[in-house]
């Protein structure tokens, strides 16, 4: 084999793994994090869509579940309300639709009636 076709498979493997791991369009060069595009935390990646490991861009964020809300850490809740002052939302308005999903105790009225005093 050609060492020019060797070292040209070889750069499209390496090429291939670098869009693999960071996303991209082939032909336009994989995205790769940097200090200024820092790449996206597991914790963000379900609420953004974006892969674990990608650039972070200004995605809308959904609202969550309420077991998911209850399973983030303190910290992580003050770096997505800080993730979404970046992305353009309302941190306040994003929690307390996510506090909502959690489930409310259920009020029922109960069939209890005092006893009717007998004459």
């Amino acid at each position: 084999m050609d060492k020019r076709y060797q070292k040209a498979i070889s750069a499209q493997i390496k090429e291939r793994e670098v869009f693999d791991k960071y996303g991209g369009t082939p032909g336009q060069g994989a995205v790769q994090p940097s200090p200024l595009n820092p790449a996206t935390p597991a914790w963000l990646s379900p609420l953004t869509g974006v892969r674990e490991g990608q650039p972070i861009g200004k995605e809308q964020a959904s609202p969550v579940s309420g077991q998911f809300w209850n399973r983030l850490l303190p910290s992580e809740r003050e770096k997505l309300a800080g993730y979404l002052k970046f992305a353009g939302q309302s941190p306040q308005d994003f929690f307390q639709v996510s506090q909502s999903q959690l489930p409310q105790p259920v009020r029922r009225p109960t069939a209890w009636r005092a006893a009717q005093q007998r004459i």
